[in-house]
């Protein structure tokens, strides 16, 4: 199998794809497998790239949601966004940066590193505690993707 569209490298492709909302490295993995890469490195190349939106996300998603609120053309989607971050965030209230590591560790959709950092952003968590515990959980679901890979492949 070759990379995307077989115009860039298989190692930027599952970087790109590990970038990705709703896919990150819970994807990645597999398709960096499925293009001939060893566990290890579709498994560094995803989690790296699973990283990349983290900083923006915690520290833009508030002011984003904020002015898409004000503005007549995105107030509906800043409402929704802000909404179903906030509901996934349920819970996180009471546990903290345990509750954040835990949210982007379980490896199911909608509970990785772009949700986390839209929660911790909006939760209003300081960079660093975001970042370790966003790094910890992603580190973790990365390690059980990669073990649920190796085993079907």
């Amino acid at each position: 199998m070759g990379s995307l569209l077989g115009f860039i490298s298989r190692e930027l492709t599952v970087l790109m794809i590990a970038m990705m909302p709703a896919v990150e490295l819970r994807g990645a993995v597999p398709v960096g497998v499925a293009l001939g890469m060893s566990l290890t490195e579709a498994f560094v190349i995803s989690y790296l790239g699973s990283l990349v939106p983290v900083l923006p996300l915690v520290y833009l998603i508030r002011p984003l949601v904020k002015g898409a609120k004000r503005s007549r053309r995105w107030s509906r989607f800043g409402r929704w966004l802000e909404q179903r971050s906030l509901r996934k965030a349920q819970g996180l209230h009471k546990y903290k940066t345990l509750g954040l590591f835990l949210f982007v560790a379980v490896p199911l959709p909608g509970t990785g590193v772009w949700t986390g950092s839209m929660i911790a952003g909006l939760l209003g968590f300081p960079i660093r505690t975001a970042l370790t515990a966003i790094a910890a959980g992603n580190l973790v679901a990365g390690l059980i993707v990669t073990f649920l890979t190796q085993q079907l492949g």
